[in-house]
């Protein structure tokens, strides 16, 4: 556990059903974000990409930035 917010939602996948795991995180936390997914499942499928914005939710107090 990294201390990151993560929201879970239920997907449907080829082979079943999937768990679609959330985060939105600083470009510089992604590393370790992908290792411990990494330690919990070797064959997790991960993919990236930028958030525009981001406004409300829990992001880490230390992290925590002003949005107007």
């Amino acid at each position: 556990d990294g201390g990151f917010g993560v929201t879970a939602t239920v997907g449907a996948g080829v082979s079943g059903n999937v768990t679609v795991l959330r985060s939105v995180i600083e470009r510089k936390q992604v590393r370790q974000l992908m290792e411990i997914v990494q330690k919990q499942d070797p064959k997790a499928f991960i993919t990236t990409e930028e958030a525009k914005a981001v406004r409300s939710g829990w992001v880490r107090e230390s992290r925590r930035r002003q949005w107007r």
